[in-house]
């Protein structure tokens, strides 16, 4: 579904993780670990960039589930534990929570991811 786009698709399972993180606070809590401007006016829905997030080389995947803002986290396997509970603290500081498989599986129809 990119129409007109050129898009070059690799598998990066392998070595990678991907956690999405979603919420009307997601910029603001993705702020509070990362030194990139979350706003809509520099990084709109469809946007991508690699920063450091938490000092860990992050590329982070903004893909809007039903005009809620959505990123995909996705980082070196070796890292994403250490990730997971920095991304998991901030978190909790703005009222998150994780996701059970029934929700995910329900996301998974409506989004990208």
């Amino acid at each position: 579904a990119v129409g007109a786009r050129r898009v070059t698709l690799t598998d990066i399972t392998h070595g990678r993780c991907a956690m999405l993180v979603r919420g009307h606070a997601a910029p603001e809590m993705l702020t509070k670990v990362c030194a990139l401007d979350f706003s809509n006016a520099l990084f709109p829905n469809m946007h991508a960039a690699q920063t450091s997030l938490a000092k860990v080389r992050t590329l982070i995947v903004r893909a809007d589930i039903a005009q809620t803002p959505a990123y995909a986290l996705v980082v070196d396997r070796s890292l994403a534990a250490y990730l997971w509970d920095v991304v998991f603290d901030a978190m909790h500081e703005f009222g998150g929570t994780t996701l059970n498989q029934e929700s995910l599986n329900h996301l998974g129809e409506t989004s990208l991811w």
